[in-house]
């Protein structure tokens, strides 16, 4: 009743971030949030017991939101819904984001979240578990961010196949060490790519040479490269990629790739030099 009372309504405002923090609750009265018009509605460190109880079944939380709720965002630990059906209902929903999080699941029960929204970013917080098809069913993707996460490892299926909006896709500081060889198919619209500050120590062409015909720019900052003639393709690739410098072998270290040359880079020991096509076949399909 208290956060019921508190709710600000009926401002005359055309955009309004409604913020909850350190708070305990049993559960959401009905109509919680009605005439408040948030556009933005954060919960942060809060917790529920239920989002709705007993004899409320028939009521949701969010009741009233329905045409003016644009971002919800969850986070410090709050308490998840029960189901993502509780934010079904919201029509203008562009965004969902779960920050400072921890022992996430992200399962494929996204898909109960509106097909109106474009934008999932999951930051600083640390997960449990992840579904193969995680956001797979959410085809007006546009946006995903994962920052800061120990998602360790990237499945293509995660996302929809094709994606025909996603322009943007970040996944900076996320604890992996490669990539599926598939990374870049079935996304016509992809723009831009941050893989910043991972473990992975060597690409391969048939991963990135597709990003790179299709005019997406890439930052590859802060990974451990090892700089050998298995790199060498990466010379090739555009120069306003941002590209990470060598961590290996030991006389190369902190050496920019792109001032190397495939001599540097041991290819001279190899007869023919590298092909695209021998690094991009080589055993070990799964991964780049």
């Amino acid at each position: 009743h208290q956060l019921w009372n508190a709710m600000p309504r009926d401002l005359n405002l055309p955009k309004t971030r409604l913020v909850v923090r350190d708070s305990v609750l049993e559960y959401f009265l009905p109509q919680t949030f009605a005439r408040t018009n948030a556009t933005y509605l954060k919960l942060s460190n809060v917790t529920v017991g239920r989002y709705v109880r007993g004899w409320l079944q028939r009521y949701y939380p969010f009741e009233g939101l329905e045409d003016t709720l644009e971002v919800f965002e969850l986070a410090d630990d709050s308490t998840f819904p029960s189901s993502w059906s509780l934010l079904s209902d919201m029509r203008s929903l562009t965004e969902l984001r779960l920050v400072n999080m921890n022992g996430l699941r992200l399962s494929s029960k996204f898909a109960q979240l509106p097909r109106t929204l474009s934008h999932v970013a999951v930051i600083r917080s640390t997960i449990e578990s992840v579904d193969d098809d995680w956001l797979a069913s959410l085809t007006n993707l546009e946006k995903v961010s994962v920052i800061k996460c120990n998602l360790m490892k990237f499945s293509r299926t995660m996302l929809p196949r094709p994606a025909p909006k996603l322009w943007r896709l970040v996944l900076d500081h996320t604890n992996m060490t490669s990539l599926p060889l598939d990374f870049a198919e079935e996304l016509p619209k992809l723009n831009e790519v941050g893989l910043r500050h991972n473990f992975i120590t060597s690409f391969r062409a048939a991963t990135l040479s597709p990003l790179a015909r299709n005019g997406t720019r890439v930052s590859l900052v802060g990974n451990p490269l090892t700089c050998d003639c298995q790199a060498a393709f990466l010379l090739d690739l555009p120069e306003d990629w941002h590209y990470p410098k060598c961590a290996a072998p030991d006389f190369l270290l902190n050496r920019n790739i792109k001032e190397l040359t495939t001599g540097q880079l041991g290819c001279d020991a190899i007869a023919g030099g590298p092909s695209a096509e021998s690094i991009s076949t080589e055993e070990g399909n799964e991964t780049s």
